[in-house]
């Protein structure tokens, strides 16, 4: 996971893999609150959150990893992750971390229709305008394939939780073999670039 600061805490998000190469795995995240503070890093301190021994998984499958994670401007967390059960999952943090909202499927709204994504990185940012983006496949597939086209949704925070917007195509190969994934966004001078990786090809692009 990207690092983010939120308050003046900084997070990093990562996957605890049970059994090798790639299965049972559950989400957490390290917490430093003098990272931005303290120069000295053998005095830097990192909790491992969230609290307990149970991390956070998928309502199906042996699989959630890769969280992303995002501070709403409530202070909440809000964090987005991948299953194999052809949705990616979502959770709210009330408290810096500490406890989530139990594992769900995310969807466009609460209570609202599910997302669908497959076995591939859902990513998750915060514009400077101080909206979101996800980054996703827009299917209910399970397994690693069909990461062309790329897709995009916008999120706007209401009452705590984001809705998310209709989807539309952001990026498409004209191979349908192309698996692009991976992304990040560059956002400077009111300009946004997206990076992508296709395994052995990486590529960024300018959006309008």
């Amino acid at each position: 996971g990207k690092p983010i600061v939120a308050g003046q805490s900084t997070y990093l998000g990562f996957s605890k893999i049970g059994k090798y190469l790639i299965d049972k795995s559950e989400g957490w995240f390290f917490r430093s609150d003098n990272l931005l503070t303290e120069p000295d890093p053998d005095k830097h301190v990192w909790q491992m959150l969230p609290e307990g021994d149970v991390g956070l998984r998928s309502p199906k499958g042996p699989i959630a990893e890769e969280q992303n994670l995002v501070a709403l401007g409530d202070g909440s967390l809000y964090t987005v992750y991948r299953t194999v059960a052809g949705h990616p999952c979502h959770a709210y943090s009330r408290n810096g971390g500490k406890t989530w909202t139990p594992d769900a499927f995310a969807t466009y709204a609460p209570g609202g229709r599910l997302i669908k994504h497959p076995r591939a990185c859902p990513r998750l940012w915060k514009a400077d305008n101080g909206k979101y983006l996800l980054w996703y496949h827009n299917h209910g597939g399970i397994d690693f394939t069909q990461r062309n086209p790329a897709w995009i949704t916008g999120g706007v925070e209401k009452d705590g939780y984001i809705h998310w917007s209709q989807p539309e195509i952001l990026l498409y190969d004209p191979d349908t073999d192309v698996r692009m994934s991976y992304p990040d966004l560059i956002e400077q001078d009111g300009h946004y670039w997206v990076s992508e990786t296709q395994k052995t090809v990486a590529r960024i692009h300018e959006i309008d």
